[in-house]
């Protein structure tokens, strides 16, 4: 037997420091610092794993932490405006203060009237490597100051039409504002469909509306050379057809003499941000148009609306996946899902009582950084 310190047992040659080591491996009595430190020299602890890696911490949003190879990753679900507050930062320096966002604007509302464009999607813009929509910029955080403003755009306004063409509105801005300039990051609204002949337009935004009837232009959506792009164009109107508005994945289709064109495709989010429990995104085909994202044809996001057509029973045109609303068939048009940033469908008026446009759908932010 030997003795070190206040600790009794085998000696540190002898003996290890497992609890359930034979012949009195562990000693009864406290360490002092002296013979705590002897033992960490020896090599030979077994109940001290030291401390792990930690990455930065905050607060703010839903929190959801996963998984991704051998990294741990937190990601910041903000559905409504809000703050993510920056608490302590990385004392591992494989861990940079850098965090990856996607921030997606509100969508656009349908033109009003018959015939009407559907509404574009509202910007989609992320530094996530390897994605077709990333900026290269890079967001450093620090905890002085550590409060980072979170704004989640509402979707466009719908209107209600009888006898008159009315517009909607088109969708607002989504930011994330850094307090270290020049750091914040803005999504564009989504720009409303146009309605029927003097207002057939469809407007500009992250991605543009759809054109009205009646050859109704289409709507620019911020695409090459801006930089970096946030979505697509909306489509032409044509004859009796409105639009579809553009969405994040592509263009939204024109509208033919007798059918309304469909709403562009919105986007996949990566798995970087999602969460298998969590309700955040529409649904969408199961063959994504990301590469690398997963085929469960969910999560998408900021699908433009369809536009609508007449006469009633006509097929109005689809919702682009991710939320976009359905074109109207003599009724409504459909509304883009809340939290996608996905434009409003069309309505089709003609005849009938009044009709109400589809609004657009609200946007969402998300943010994510090893832990």
């Amino acid at each position: 037997m030997g003795y070190l310190g206040r600790r009794i047992g085998l000696s540190q040659d002898n003996g290890d420091s497992n609890p359930g080591g034979a012949g009195g491996a562990v000693g009864g009595g406290i360490l002092d610092l002296f013979t705590h430190g002897y033992f960490e020299r020896q090599g030979d602890l077994y109940n001290d794993p030291g401390l792990p890696p930690a990455g930065l911490t905050a607060t703010g949003g839903v929190i959801s932490d996963y998984t991704s190879g051998s990294d741990v990753y937190r990601a910041h679900i903000f559905t409504s405006s809000g703050t993510l507050n920056v608490t302590t930062l990385s004392r591992d320096s494989s861990l940079p203060d850098t965090i990856e966002y996607l921030v997606v604007a509100g969508g656009g509302a349908s033109g009003g009237s018959a015939y009407a464009g559907g509404g574009g999607a509202g910007g989609f813009r992320t530094n996530l490597t390897g994605h077709p929509l990333a900026a290269a910029t890079a967001v450093t955080v620090s905890n002085s100051p550590g409060s980072y403003s979170v704004t989640i755009g509402a979707g466009g306004a719908r209107s209600v039409s009888f006898g008159t063409d009315q517009l909607g509105s088109s969708g607002n801005p989504s930011a994330f504002t850094s307090p270290i300039a020049p750091q914040t990051v803005t999504s564009t609204g989504g720009g409303r469909g146009g309605a029927y002949i003097d207002q057939g337009a469809g407007a500009a935004g992250g991605s543009g509306g759809g054109g009205g009837s009646n050859s109704g232009s289409a709507g620019a959506g911020n695409t090459p050379p801006f930089t970096p792009a946030q979505g697509n164009n909306g489509g032409a109107g044509n004859g009796t057809g409105g639009a579809g508005g553009g969405g994040a994945g592509g263009a939204g289709v024109d509208g033919t003499p007798t059918d309304g064109g469909s709403g562009g495709i919105g986007i996949q989010l990566p798995t970087t941000y999602r969460d298998p429990a969590s309700t955040v995104g529409a649904p969408g085909p199961a063959s994504p148009p990301v590469t690398g994202a997963d085929t469960s044809g969910k999560y998408y996001v900021a699908g433009g609306g369809g536009g609508s057509t007449y006469p009633t029973g006509t097929p109005g045109g689809a919702g682009g996946a991710g939320g976009g609303g359905a074109g109207g068939i003599g009724a409504n048009g459909g509304d883009g899902v809340v939290n996608t940033g996905s434009g409003g469908g069309g309505q089709e008026r003609e005849p009938g009582p009044a009709t109400q446009s589809g609004r657009g759908g609200s946007g969402l932010v998300l943010i994510a950084y090893p832990s």
